[in-house]
């Protein structure tokens, strides 16, 4: 009897070793106590949102080649091996979404099924075995959350009510819950996040960009410097350098867009390719600095990254501009990226030369700098006149039934009524007239563009802000020419006989708001 009872203590405590090892190794209880059964409709691993984003460790074996992820503190899913890389966050949030959210369909008893019926099913001859865990901090304690192998899309579809929609399915095996041998069809596929191998997995984007965050950004294009910056993720863009001037907000969408959606052809390793020994003055580079969330020592503004992240981009090497592709690399990344040049055939995928970065692209194109400014006065001088026609705006009183209006004085003559269809195209066009380019910014010899002389000379009186210092009048001269600026229409004959009735008619010699699309060269004072 006492043997008996020491036999099978001995039993029990290498069954508890064993367990223990399992559990150490595996961290899945699942696989002691097993399951029996999959009901349709089911979810194959029944956790939580919370449950799922508690994963922080993936292995994923595709045809025999492997790869190990693990996501740091910030967030980021990172390659551990084969690469030490970043992980492209859309294929680990596909991959935490399908495993979260695949229901079983049917199943399918492996020992109903001959060998050569395998293939097509594909959990035999060409599986993608997917591993995720909750791994401790210091990668010393792990806790399998789920495990399962993905063989070739199932030929059913199965109807979604919650998005009405129809899904696809994929024949499927598992051992989380112990040695089940079953084919099982489950709701998704993946499987094209797998179709180049593991390749695919690494971020072939170089800069992991959101476009709320950047917070200053220095471009190097071949020796031009361009350097803009912002003060929150809601306020308009700057440029600090070479000049202080606004942006152009639909280009700076369009910069962050493409920056952000930049892909590669191919990603190396360093040791696998070289780039070309270039100086910063013979490369294009890109420097973004995020917003880190945090609020600066005045409780007001956000603290920008230390550091930022470069994207440096070299022209090509061999063949000159006639190459397709360009290599590049990024600081925050040990990796050299392929970059397509130009993407026509794909659309979605912007090339090299889509990223717009020189100053006359990113700066604003508005015909003046006023903004949200109201104006109160507006004085126009024409070179042959002795004096400038004026339109003042009345506030008018209520109590004394006095209406808001415009009125305009030409020739020294008594004030009267301005007509209000072409005040308001006039206001409307030195708010938001839009110039067609820049001549320089820089002109020390006026008289190159003929702007010693001008044509005309309009003044603008603008109304301060609460709070603010009164602002001075804003001066805009203008001369017919060669340019490519936005300005009145040339060809009309005036005479100071007809100067009032003009302003009143159609404002100043028939320029009824500057909108007409003529040749001009202009200087904003």
């Amino acid at each position: 009897m006492r043997t008996f009872r020491f036999i099978l203590l001995i039993l029990i405590t290498l069954a508890s070793v064993g367990a223990a090892v399992l559990l150490m190794i595996d961290g899945n209880l699942s696989r002691i106590i097993g399951r029996t059964a999959f009901s349709s409709g089911e979810r194959l691993f029944p956790y939580t949102r919370e449950e799922m984003n508690e994963v922080s460790w993936m292995r994923i074996n595709c045809v025999g080649d492997v790869a190990e992820f693990r996501r740091k503190p910030n967030g980021v899913w990172w390659c551990e091996k084969p690469w030490n890389d970043r992980m492209d966050p859309r294929a680990a949030a596909a991959i935490l979404q399908y495993t979260y959210s695949t229901s079983i369909v049917d199943a399918l008893p492996l020992h109903k099924i001959d060998s050569a019926s395998l293939k097509e099913f594909g959990v035999k001859t060409t599986p993608v075995t997917i591993t995720l865990k909750e791994m401790s901090d210091d990668g010393k304690r792990s806790s399998t959350v789920a495990r399962y192998t993905l063989g070739s899309p199932a030929p059913w579809l199965v109807d979604d009510p919650e998005n009405k929609t129809t899904d696809d399915t994929t024949y499927m095996q598992t051992d989380f819950y112990g040695r089940d041998t079953r084919i099982l069809v489950g709701t998704g596929n993946i499987l094209p996040l797998f179709k180049s191998g593991i390749r695919q997995l690494r971020d072939h984007r170089p800069l992991l960009l959101h476009p709320a965050m950047p917070a200053s950004i220095e471009i190097n294009n071949r020796g031009q410097r361009i350097a803009l910056e912002r003060k929150t993720p809601s306020s308009p863009w700057k440029i600090t350098y070479p000049l202080s001037l606004d942006t152009d907000p639909a280009m700076m969408d369009v910069l962050l867009g493409t920056l952000q959606k930049l892909t590669a052809v191919r990603v190396y390793n360093p040791e696998e390719t070289s780039v070309p020994d270039m100086t910063d003055d013979q490369i294009t580079s890109v420097s973004i600095r995020n917003f880190t969330g945090r609020l600066s020592g005045d409780g007001k503004s956000l603290q920008m990254e230390e550091q930022p992240v470069t994207l440096r981009i070299y022209p090509p090497s061999d063949n000159g501009s006639l190459s397709e592709l360009v290599k590049a690399t990024v600081s925050d990344r040990k990796a050299v990226f392929e970059l397509a040049q130009t993407t026509e055939t794909n659309k979605e995928v912007p090339g090299v030369r889509n990223i717009p970065l020189d100053l006359g692209l990113l700066r604003s194109k508005q015909l003046t700098d006023i903004g949200d400014y109201k104006i109160t006065g507006l004085s126009i001088r024409k070179s042959f006149q002795d004096y400038p026609t004026i339109a003042r705006f009345i506030q008018g009183d209520e109590k004394k039934g006095i209406k808001p209006t415009w009125l305009y004085t030409a020739e020294g003559a008594r004030y009267q009524e301005a007509n209000p269809e072409h005040l308001i195209s006039l206001l409307k066009t030195v708010k938001q007239g839009k110039v067609a380019g820049f001549a320089s910014d820089k002109v020390t010899d006026l008289s190159v563009y003929g702007l010693d002389n001008p044509r005309m000379t309009l003044t603008m009186s603008l109304l301060p802000k609460p709070g603010e210092e009164p602002r001075p009048p804003r001066d805009g001269v203008f001369l017919q020419g060669c340019g490519r600026f936005l300005v009145c229409p040339p060809g009309r004959k005036t005479h100071r006989r007809h100067t009032g009735q003009r302003l009143h008619e159609g404002f100043a010699d028939g320029c009824t708001g500057l909108e007409k699309k003529e040749a001009f060269f202009l200087q904003q004072v």
